[in-house]
């Protein structure tokens, strides 16, 4: 079987984490300080702190960014529910925004419409690895939190992502650009703003009472992650190769329709095809052990979550039924790569003349 994902694993990272384990010194030390250090460097910040999970990443920056009762927090609507969890934790109020027509990312114009005098931040995520439409030169007003799970590493509008937010968060599941296992980083250039995150992670021994999170990352993840860091730019090259041979490939079959999410300017996280068949898509590599995935399906979309009606998220609900995603990962070795690509071919001339 070829997986939709897989982690990019290897001798680095198994002597890293052996060299810590040999140390005798497992929990958060020397090591997570100096991931948080060299990472917050090559994304382009001042500070950074290491958590347990993207999540936890995103609760934190929340609360850091004073989100309470009834506090409204924009967001889209198209986008993992760990986001929406962190708002409810908080006794926040959600407030959902469709994506941008033809675009898996938030409608800035709509979020522009609505704020209030009671919208705390708005979360922008980079979808798929594809930047956000933000424009460095027409601030919101608001505090924004940018969310970098599935992109960073690149410059787009001659900033870094991961550059534009108050507060921006990552993630390092084991499927996501680089990996610690679980884990998280919250950035920021705001010295007040990280010195509050230090100090409500730092919950042990102090003088002082008040709630603190035992969320640390460990230096055995840190470790993965430093070994991780040294490749990334390998990753994003590997990444890149794989999604221009998927491109090539449909070109070559005038399938240039299909790539209707394929920025010029992205990191390649996913390789999205848009389509009127992705179950027929899955169904078809499915029994060439081929996994192929619908990135987000309908039932995850937050406004059903919260039972809100479909009518107002137009172009999210039309990108669930049109959208599947082809394996892309930098461990993908060249036989597997050219065998999705005869099956790409395959399914293409089997299906020519009918809805696809």
């Amino acid at each position: 079987m070829i997986y939709h994902n897989q982690p990019c694993l290897g001798a680095a990272e198994s002597l890293a984490v052996a060299d810590i384990l040999n140390s005798g010194r497992i929990a958060t030390g020397d090591t997570v300080r100096e991931f948080e250090s060299r990472f917050a460097g090559f994304v382009g910040r001042r500070f950074g702190l290491a958590v347990n999970s993207g999540s936890t990443a995103i609760l934190l920056a929340l609360k850091a960014l004073g989100v309470g009762r009834k506090d409204e927090v924009i967001l889209p609507t198209y986008v993992c529910s760990a986001v929406l969890n962190g708002i409810r934790a908080l006794g926040g109020l959600p407030r959902l925004v469709d994506v941008a027509e033809n675009s898996v990312n938030i409608d800035m114009e709509r979020v522009e419409r609505k704020i209030t005098r009671r919208t705390r931040c708005v979360i922008l995520p980079h979808m798929y690895g594809v930047p956000a439409p933000v424009d460095p030169q027409s601030p919101l007003g608001i505090p924004v939190i940018e969310d970098c799970a599935q992109c960073f590493g690149m410059r787009y509008r001659g900033r870094g992502i991961g550059t534009f937010g108050d507060i921006s968060v990552f993630s390092f599941y084991a499927t996501k650009l680089m990996t610690t296992g679980q884990g998280g980083m919250l950035l920021t250039d705001d010295a007040s703003v990280y010195d509050f995150l230090r100090d409500i992670t730092d919950y042990d021994c102090r003088s002082e009472y008040r709630v603190r999170y035992n969320v640390s990352m460990t230096d055995f993840q840190a470790a993965m992650g430093l070994a991780q860091l040294n490749r990334v730019e390998r990753f994003f090259e590997k990444r890149k190769r794989i999604a221009d041979f998927y491109r090539s490939v449909l070109e070559s079959a005038d399938r240039t329709d299909l790539l209707t999410f394929d920025a010029k300017e992205r990191i390649c996280y996913r390789f999205v095809l848009d389509t009127d068949a992705p179950d027929r898509w899955i169904r078809f590599f499915e029994q060439r052990g081929i996994t192929l995935i619908n990135p987000l399906e309908r039932y995850e979309l937050l406004h059903r979550y919260l039972g809100m009606e479909p009518a107002g998220f137009p172009n999210s609900e039309g990108i669930v039924d049109r959208t599947v995603s082809l394996p892309l990962y930098p461990s993908l070795d060249q036989e597997s790569l050219e065998y999705i690509g005869k099956t790409i071919k395959a399914y293409l001339s089997e299906t020519r003349g009918r809805v696809q």
